[in-house]
């Protein structure tokens, strides 16, 4: 439970897995906090390639060999969230548990935050920029929940370019950010905010 009294899930949502269809690519099951859709790990085997057949997506943490160094000692078994680490190559995702790709839903790519049977399961760390209706002050020195990440742009394909899209539209960054609010954005809600149609919206957003 969140301090608020919401429930919240963390760890592979296997009832959902098995009621999805087991071929062809995942479907779109979620959104993160920085607006990147979330999949589960059956993806194309070439990332931007939707006519080379099918894979389960594996990460690319890696659990550590030896014993631990310190406290509660014994042998890297997988028992603790630093039994591993990431290894870059190693599988197919990056060090957010995603990487970025063609889907049906994005025909042209995104990044994508993948759900894998092996850890670490869910995204560890954010690749964008988290919106603001998910952030709530609490915890010791105001700090935040959630997977801690930096803030950097969506990559090319990715998340729209809202700094570009605001210039377009003759507005803020913040104001376009607001009207949109948290993801999934409801663009009709957010055009009529902004005085515009829909599709001057899309179209400045570039989907």
């Amino acid at each position: 439970m969140q301090p608020t009294g919401t429930y919240h899930y963390h760890g592979t949502p296997v009832g959902l897995s098995q009621l999805v269809t087991r071929s062809g690519h995942s479907p779109l099951i979620g959104w993160a906090a920085d607006g990147f859709p979330i999949y589960l790990a059956r993806g194309y085997v070439k990332a931007k390639d939707a006519k080379g057949g099918y894979k389960t997506l594996k990460s690319s943490y890696q659990l550590k060999k030896g014993t631990r160094a310190s406290g509660p000692g014994g042998t890297y078994n997988g028992d603790y969230t630093q039994d591993f680490e990431y290894v870059a190559g190693s599988g197919d995702l990056d060090a957010g548990n995603g990487r970025v790709q063609v889907t049906p839903e994005f025909p042209k790519g995104t990044y994508c935050y993948i759900i894998t049977a092996g850890f670490p399961y869910i995204a560890r760390q954010f690749r964008g920029t988290i919106a603001s209706g998910f952030l709530k002050q609490g915890g010791p020195n105001g700090q935040q929940g959630g997977p801690q990440g930096g803030s950097q742009a969506a990559p090319q394909g990715g998340n729209p370019d809202l700094v570009a899209a605001a210039k377009k539209l003759g507005i803020s960054e913040q104001t376009l950010r607001d009207a949109l609010g948290p993801p999934p954005p409801n663009l009709v809600s957010a055009a009529q905010k902004l005085g515009i149609t829909e599709s001057a919206l899309r179209a400045a957003l570039g989907i």
